[in-house]
């Protein structure tokens, strides 16, 4: 009888009541990679850094998960009619982690030490041309010497405490010690890190940051563990270490076991993987003909088949996909070795007789050669390739390497650590091929990646690409707030860097996040860069309390 009225007790108390989300739990996740400068201005190149950055600092706006703009420190702003000024109101009573109160001042010496050339920030294209001044403690203006349409995705650049920072130089600024203990106006703040032996982060901790002016998060502590590589990663995600990796490759997936219990998020995120050629640094692939067969004979559907288990599409430009204006896609060039062949044997790329001791490539087969100019000897058909060591890249370095052998050339696939291969080679442009990706934004203005004015670092104009015609395009294209006009203009300036060839597009990879089922609320819609899959973590939980209906 105890045992009945018991169990009708709690059969009604199930009926008048539905579970809620509850404070509370700690959500642990694995990344790969180092932290390096938890700070906006310098995080675009690093993931992690980009991941932990999100979480601890706030812009004027932010991405919304159906990638759509919205308030975040800013109240409200006002667009002028001619689209060159920008007023923004700033929420009153907003807090630092440390207690003091987040103004304009901070806004005002984020966005002048991201201009100064001196810090050598990755944004400070985005802010050439802006000026930016104090109304009062709670209204910024910006103003812009021309109209920019992508201007109001600029103002997502997180906010830097302007009391902690404003002593420390240029000189010092990379060494201070705040990039790996920073101050919060985000819904999480710092609260430890711990380091091996060997002087690397193992794990990093970020709790909930009380005082946050928005909608508090559920989740009480995110922990990170950092690994080196996604093999050691997925091994800590099966032994427990952690409830989800931030991300994993189509071709590892299989190797998550089912004792980890995870559910995997597919997304769709506006970033490409290509070759892009350094034409200064190899005389043969100064010769559009050569560029020309390369791409002839690059099996990309292989790539996305074979190696990404079909979760990816292929592109043949960087406005291929996800692009708000539309523009037209260029049609796949099908693969074709007997053309590329014809091709280099017109432009003088020949192969000579076995009797003339040639060269062979590690197919067996004759490296074409060809005497340009007045040189002496003639030039090998020879080409340095450069990837990461990111598994994924490196099995499409080897694929690539083995087909453009086929036509007789040499490929020298040299394969590196990631943060080698952006201090030792991208930075210094010290490549001849380089096989790596760019993430757009959500209004992908391509001018940072292929205008001629962003060759060299902290420009992203991979390719060293210089075309006065596609410059004028892109400068044009960003002023003009006329969609269908803008959308001509890019539709143009693809068309000649398409026939250019200074690069060649590969894919759009799927992004695969693996959650554990113990953490709820997850529903991704649309986002842009990998670290927007923070952007609902406020409707994140891993505790419910049950409430009446």
């Amino acid at each position: 009888m105890f045992i009945a009225a018991f169990s009708w007790l709690i059969i009604g108390y199930q009926q008048k009541t539905q579970a809620t989300a509850s404070s509370g739990g700690i959500y642990p996740e694995g990344l790969i990679g180092q932290p390096r400068y938890i700070n906006p201005l310098f995080s675009s190149y690093n993931d992690p850094d980009r991941d932990l950055t999100s979480l601890i600092f706030s812009g004027l706006l932010k991405y919304d998960c159906q990638g759509e703009l919205v308030p975040d420190l800013a109240e409200k702003y006002t667009v002028s009619q001619d689209g060159k000024t920008y007023d923004v109101i700033i929420k009153n009573d907003i807090k630092w982690s440390d207690g003091e109160e987040l103004n304009a001042d901070d806004i005002i010496y984020t966005i002048q030490t991201a201009q100064d050339p001196s810090f050598n920030s990755p944004l400070q294209p985005n802010w050439q041309g802006v000026n930016v001044e104090k109304i009062d403690q709670y209204n910024i203006r910006f103003t812009l010497k021309t109209p920019y349409a992508p201007f109001l995705h600029h103002l997502t650049t997180g906010i830097l405490p302007r009391h902690i920072w404003q002593s420390i130089d240029a000189t010092n600024f990379p060494l201070a010690q705040h990039h790996l203990s920073p101050i919060s106006s985000g819904p999480y703040r710092f609260k430890k890190l711990q380091k091996d032996a060997d002087g690397n982060i193992r794990y990093l901790e970020l709790t909930l940051f009380k005082d946050y002016f928005g909608p508090k998060p559920n989740i009480e502590t995110l922990a990170f563990r950092f690994y080196p590589n996604q093999d050691d990663a997925i091994a800590g995600l099966n032994k427990g270490e952690v409830d989800g990796l931030s991300y994993i490759t189509a071709q590892n997936k299989n190797k998550i076991q089912d004792i980890a219990d995870v559910d995997l998020t597919s997304i769709q995120l506006p970033r490409y993987f290509a070759i892009f050629f350094n034409q200064s640094q190899n005389k043969a692939l100064a010769t559009k003909e050569v560029r020309q067969a390369l791409n002839l004979t690059t099996d990309k559907k292989a790539i996305v088949d074979d190696l990404l288990n079909g979760q990816g599409q292929i592109i043949n430009s960087p406005l291929d996909f996800n692009f708000p204006l539309k523009v037209a896609p260029i049609v796949n060039t099908d693969v074709n070795p007997s053309q590329a062949q014809e091709i280099l044997d017109k432009a003088g790329w020949k192969q000579p007789p076995d009797e003339q001791s040639p060269v062979k490539n590690d197919q067996g087969i004759t490296i074409r050669q060809k005497t340009i100019g007045r040189d002496a000897a003639p030039t090998l058909l020879e080409i340095d390739l450069v990837t990461t060591d990111w598994p994924e890249l490196s099995d499409v370095g080897q694929l690539v390497k083995k087909q453009w052998e086929q036509i007789g050339a040499k490929i020298n696939l040299q394969i590196v650590e990631l943060a080698a291969i952006q201090q030792d080679f991208i930075k210094s442009r010290n490549y001849q091929a380089l096989l790596f990706g760019e993430i757009l934004s959500a209004d992908p203005d391509p001018f940072a990646f292929w205008h001629s004015s962003q060759k060299k670092d902290p420009g992203l104009n991979l390719a060293l690409y210089d075309n006065p015609k596609t410059d004028k395009l892109l400068e044009e294209a960003r002023q003009e707030s006329n969609s269908d006009i803008r959308t001509q203009k890019y539709q143009e300036f693809q068309k000649i860097l398409t026939d250019d060839l200074p690069a060649i597009f590969l894919y759009n990879p799927v992004y695969l996040y693996p959650v554990s089922h113990k953490l709820k609320g997850v529903n991704i819609t649309r986002i842009y860069l990998p670290n927007q899959r923070f952007c609902q973590i406020e409707d994140w939980y891993l505790k419910t309390k049950r409430i009446p209906k």
